[in-house]
């Protein structure tokens, strides 16, 4: 029988701390392909391998109190163009662990209120470079 894991699993780290009150945590992985149509295609597009590409996003409440990273902080590392270690770590029922790490540009932050609801915010991370993989 298959384990589904469980989202409440799965934190985004900056280095060994993790992003406070996360409510979501997501990993993307993608692919610009090259474009070589040409007119011996008969009309159909042709593609070919090109750059790898990965981000991160993450929403969560914010906690003025929050540490070692919580909006502010995340606001600082923005303003100030920081690249920083990010870990996407999935803990598994059993035991056990897998993580992805790269270095990562923050590229955007937002903070949202509404009418007697939560102050939640998000971040999205774009990785400068190969990402790894292992065990946590």
């Amino acid at each position: 029988m298959s384990v589904i894991l469980n989202g409440t699993e799965v934190k985004l780290y900056i280095g060994t701390g993790v992003i406070a009150n996360g409510k979501s945590a997501n990993l993307k992985f993608s692919m610009s392909p090259r474009d070589t149509t040409t007119k011996d295609s008969n009309g159909n597009r042709e593609l070919a391998e090109g750059l790898m590409s990965a981000s991160f996003d993450f929403k969560g409440l914010l906690d003025p109190s929050a540490t070692p990273y919580g909006f502010w902080e995340l606001n600082d590392a923005l303003e100030n163009r920081t690249v920083m270690t990010v870990v996407f770590k999935q803990l598994f029922a059993g035991g056990g662990a897998k993580k992805y790490t790269a270095s990562a540009y923050l590229t955007s932050l937002d903070q949202s209120a509404e009418v007697e609801g939560n102050v939640e915010f998000g971040a999205s991370f774009e990785v400068d470079g190969p990402m790894t993989q292992g065990a946590a």
